[in-house]
């Protein structure tokens, strides 16, 4: 991707993480593109747009981005790149972190996780 390319896409994402209604269109971006760049710049502005927004964004929401992320992990995790790996690992965490206290049912994740690795042994 060129750097002209790559700075409008900055561009273009930012105007996405002021407005809690955009969390469903990062999260097509993120699946359907074919672009490891875009996945990356999608997954940043949703961590912002979550963390900046956290009390506007539904139980709901934070529940379809964490079994979306899981989901992912499962299926495409070892192949995955890295740096959207990471990221998505940052926004999982950000979520968890977030809710433990003020969101209990965020917890299940360990659970989640749990599971993930004894279905990989």
């Amino acid at each position: 991707m060129s750097p002209q390319a790559r700075q409008h896409a900055n561009e273009s994402l930012k105007q996405f993480t002021d407005d809690v209604s955009n969390l469903q269109l990062l999260q097509y971006f993120v699946q359907n593109s074919n672009s490891k760049y875009v996945q990356y710049l999608s997954l940043s502005a949703l961590k912002q747009l979550v963390t900046e927004n956290w009390l506007k964004v539904s139980s709901e929401q934070l529940d379809n981005i964490k079994n979306y992320i899981l989901l992912y992990l499962k299926e495409k995790g070892p192949q995955a790149e890295q740096q959207v790996l990471k990221t998505m690992m940052s926004l999982l965490s950000r979520i968890v972190k977030k809710g433990w206290v003020e969101r209990p049912e965020v917890r299940v994740v360990v659970q989640d996780l749990m599971s993930m690795q004894t279905m990989g042994e």
